[in-house]
């Protein structure tokens, strides 16, 4: 039954994000979107308990506990990811049913994650362990984050002649609630334990003249992109690796990952460039 923890650990990100219901688009007024996206988390949040429900009755009792502090976890996540997206709205109007369009989609993602699941039998168990090797040694290393499995990239991010498997993801720490921005590289080798590297770094922070309120560093939906490492053609490089990495998105100034022929190297991008 571990397989169960597993799923629930990565279900959350494992589909893409969905786009808004068409009807809510043709609300005429704030508050006829506000009554459409609360008629529709009434929806999502009745078809989810369904689907947790039927994932518990199928669920051994003596393994029943972990899947339920794992959707605690998840309840959770979603409590802060959504917050941190409603944060993003240019109007304080709107940041409730930014909020609620948030809560519906990673509602939905997980509702149909917990469906699929609620349909494997036994017959299913043996397809639920062939998942990919680096996968269960990600969520193996790293309980805590919940991995977007969805925006999975291959690259050979050492030059090594072999790809990598390079993913984003989400911590929620366990005292404070603070989210952390996680990049994952890992080998995914044909047989034998990936080897597997996550690189962290804040999503939000402490403003200096304030002992309560914080500020966003980066939002939580960041991306990793292929660019070319300028430090690879600089005299004396060696074995630095011509393919860097930079993560980032329309918050932050960006984090640039790159080998140096034995290790990786996690820059700011913006202090790359000043030197």
């Amino acid at each position: 039954m571990q397989f169960f923890v597993f799923f629930f650990l990565c279900a959350v990100i494992a589909f893409p994000a969905l786009a808004d219901d068409e009807t809510c688009q043709k609300a005429r007024s704030t508050a006829d979107i506000m009554r459409c996206v609360s008629h529709q988390n009434e929806q999502v949040e009745n078809a989810l308990n369904k689907a947790y429900e039927e994932v518990l009755r199928q669920t051994d009792l003596d393994q029943q506990e972990p899947v339920k502090n794992t959707q605690s976890e998840w309840v959770e996540y979603r409590k802060k990811a959504c917050s941190l997206e409603a944060e993003q709205a240019s109007e304080e109007s709107l940041k409730r049913i930014e909020e609620l369009r948030c809560l519906n989609r990673i509602a939905q993602e997980r509702m149909e994650a917990l469906e699929k699941l609620a349909m494997s039998r036994a017959d299913k168990i043996e397809e639920a362990h062939s998942q990919p090797l680096w996968m269960n040694a990600l969520a193996q290393d790293h309980p805590k984050v919940f991995w977007r499995l969805g925006e999975v990239q291959m690259l050979d991010s050492d030059c090594d002649g072999e790809d990598e498997v390079v993913l984003t993801g989400l911590r929620v720490a366990d005292d404070s609630g603070a989210l952390t921005a996680v990049l994952g590289i890992t080998e995914d080798p044909v047989t034998g334990r990936p080897q597997n590297q996550a690189f962290e770094f804040p999503v939000q922070e402490q403003d200096e003249d304030s002992e309560i309120m914080v500020r966003s560093v980066c939002a939580a939906d960041m991306k990793a992109d292929f660019l070319s490492n300028p430090q690879a053609s600089e005299e004396g490089a060696g074995e630095i690796c011509a393919q860097a990495l930079i993560i980032s998105d329309d918050e932050c100034q960006g984090h640039v990952l790159y080998w140096d022929g034995q290790n990786y190297v996690f820059e700011n991008s913006a202090e790359q460039s000043e030197e």
